[in-house]
This record gives structure tokens, C-alpha cells and sequence, in this order.
């Protein structure tokens, strides 16, 4: 019997003296120091193993990876400034290297904040990250880069609002918006290897096509079109090759009538091809000419024999003052 409870007091002996050494380890942020990308308690020869606590939400991520992960809530309006800054987090650390899941949360409602999963000092799998309520976005990390699918959701209706698909930090695929209050997409942006190419489309709430644009290797390059939100008749028509306008463009009146008709030439040069529709009343498109006239010089001011001859000249064009 004496030799059990002897074997016994030595086994719990030797568990406390692995907590004291290693992963049971608790460690305070404001108690901790990074060396080399390490986590060391402060003072210590050797890298940190257990539980950092306190680690404030900024310091997770480098910057530009944080910026890069929640730039679509930045310029999703609806889902701005919905999270509440100064959120600490708790996470497992392993040799001075981030190693498991870490947890942030609001300090004062103790509300989860985001979620996130490291291997090995770099994210690795899923993210969420929400307003302490309500699920706000998801992604996922490979081996430190955004790899995989990409969702933001409203935090008042909870519909998505952004869809994105990420290939080792880069874009690739559909980047799609949606109304927060329907569903509807508003407006689809495809990219290949991080660099926008393909058909981009904006869309009315109703689900119509309002604009379409071509780009090829992150410069327009094609038409870019223009439709009336409610009857869909087309309103501006343009070329661009490598970014740059070229050939013609075509600009219409809500009837569908044709309004201006141009094409760019080398350089700068523009040219107008439409034709100028004549006044059929001569007389009275001079009047107009005279009556302008006299509202911005006066009613007593006096008018040129050459000015009425160009002025008529600009009539016989389909030309009219304003």
C-alpha cells in the first residue's frame, strides 16, 4: 500500500512539473515579448508555450493581411462600422509560434468578435468574424494566405451582401454584390490571378442591366455600356482598347433617339459624325438667337448685319442657342 501511494504522489509530481514548464503556462499580453516573430514571457531565454490571454485584436495580423481581410466590410456601406474596436484575444501558443484557435472578444460583453485558426505562426483555416450578435463575415487561410471562399453579410438583415473566391492571396473568380434588404445583385466583377478581367456588370435593385464594361488583364478593353434603370433602352455606347477610349461612342435621349455621335481619331483628336438635323423654320430659330441675345446683353442691345448671317448659318445647321 505504501508503495502505490508513493508511485502515486511522484506521477502528480511530475504532471506539475510539466504545467509549470510547459503548455499549461498562462501568460498575460502586457507580460509577453516578440523576438524574431517569437512570443517570449518576458525576460525568458526560451519561446513561450501555453496560453497568451489579453493580446489585443490589432496585433493578430500583420496590417496589410488585416487590411486585406476586411476590406470588402469597409466598402460594403451597409456593414461599416459595426464591429467595436479594443476587442482582446486568447490563444495557444506553442515554442513562441501561434498554434490553434484563437478567440477575441468584446471585453465588456465577453461577445465573440472573430474566430481564427493558426498553425504554426500563420493563419491556417476558417475565420468568422461577427458584431457580437450577428455572423458578419467568413473566409479561410492556407498556410498564411486568404485561400478559398469569401462571404459578408449584413448585420442588420443578415443576407449576403459580398461573395468573393481567393486563390493564395489573391482574387480569382466572381467578386458579387448583393442588396442587404433583398438579395438582389447589384453589381458582378470578375478577376483571374488578382487582376480584374472579364465582363463587369452593375445592376438596378430590380436585378437589371445598368452598366457592362470589358477589361482584359486589368485594363478596359472593349464597350462599355450604359441602359436606362427602368426601360433598359440603351444610353451611352463607348470603345476603350488598353484602357484607353477608342473608335466611337454613341450617346441616346430616353426615346432612344440618337443625341451624339462621336469617334476618337489619333491622339486626342475627337471627331463629331452626327449629322445636324436642319431647322425647318428659319425665321423662327433666328429669333431664338435674338432673344438670347437680348437676355444676356440687354433688350436694347444692338446686333451686328454679320452676327444675323451667322446666326442663320447656325441655323442651316440644326444648330439653336443653349
Amino acid at each position: 500500500m505504501k508503495f502505490v501511494s508513493r508511485g502515486f504522489g511522484l506521477m502528480v509530481l511530475a504532471i506539475a512539473a510539466v504545467l509549470s514548464t510547459g503548455c499549461g503556462e498562462v501568460l498575460d499580453w502586457r507580460n509577453a515579448e516578440v523576438s524574431s516573430g517569437k512570443i517570449f514571457r518576458r525576460g525568458a531565454d526560451e519561446p513561450f508555450s501555453g496560453k497568451l490571454t489579453g493580446v489585443p485584436d490589432t496585433r493578430i495580423l500583420p496590417f496589410n493581411q488585416w487590411l486585406q481581410l476586411i476590406r470588402p466590410i469597409e466598402m460594403m456601406g451597409p456593414t461599416r462600422n459595426v464591429r467595436k474596436a479594443g476587442a482582446v484575444c486568447a490563444v495557444k501558443v506553442s515554442k513562441g509560434n501561434v498554434d490553434g484557435k484563437l478567440v477575441c472578444e468584446d471585453p465588456e460583453t465577453k461577445s465573440v468578435q472573430t474566430e481564427m485558426e493558426f498553425s504554426d505562426g500563420v493563419p491556417d483555416g476558417d475565420v468568422v468574424l461577427t458584431n457580437g450578435k450577428n455572423k458578419i463575415m467568413t473566409a479561410a487561410f492556407k498556410e498564411g494566405r486568404l485561400h478559398g471562399e469569401q462571404e459578408v453579410f449584413s448585420p442588420a438583415t443578415g443576407k449576403r451582401v459580398f461573395r468573393a473566391n481567393w486563390v493564395n492571396g489573391k482574387y480569382d473568380g466572381e467578386l458579387a454584390f448583393y442588396r442587404d434588404d433583398t438579395g438582389v445583385k447589384t453589381g458582378s466583377n470578375p478577376y483571374r490571378n488578382g487582376v480584374i478581367d472579364g465582363e463587369v456588370i452593375e445592376y438596378t435593385p430590380e436585378g437589371k442591366v445598368l452598366t457592362r464594361k470589358t477589361y482584359r488583364e486589368g485594363q478596359e478593353d472593349g464597350i462599355e455600356e450604359r441602359f436606362h434603370p427602368v426601360t433598359s433602352k440603351k444610353l451611352f455606347e463607348k470603345h476603350f482598347t488598353k484602357g484607353m477610349p477608342s473608335g466611337e461612342f454613341r450617346r441616346w435621349d430616353e426615346s432612344g433617339t440618337l443625341i451624339e455621335h462621336k469617334a476618337h481619331g489619333p491622339g486626342y483628336e475627337i471627331r463629331d459624325l452626327l449629322e445636324p438635323k436642319p431647322v425647318a423654320n428659319l425665321d423662327a430659330c433666328l429669333q431664338k438667337w435674338i432673344a438670347a441675345h437680348h437676355k444676356n446683353a440687354g433688350a436694347d442691345a444692338p446686333i451686328r448685319q454679320d452676327v444675323l448671317e451667322e446666326w442663320k448659318d447656325e441655323c442651316r445647321t440644326g444648330k439653336t442657342p443653349g
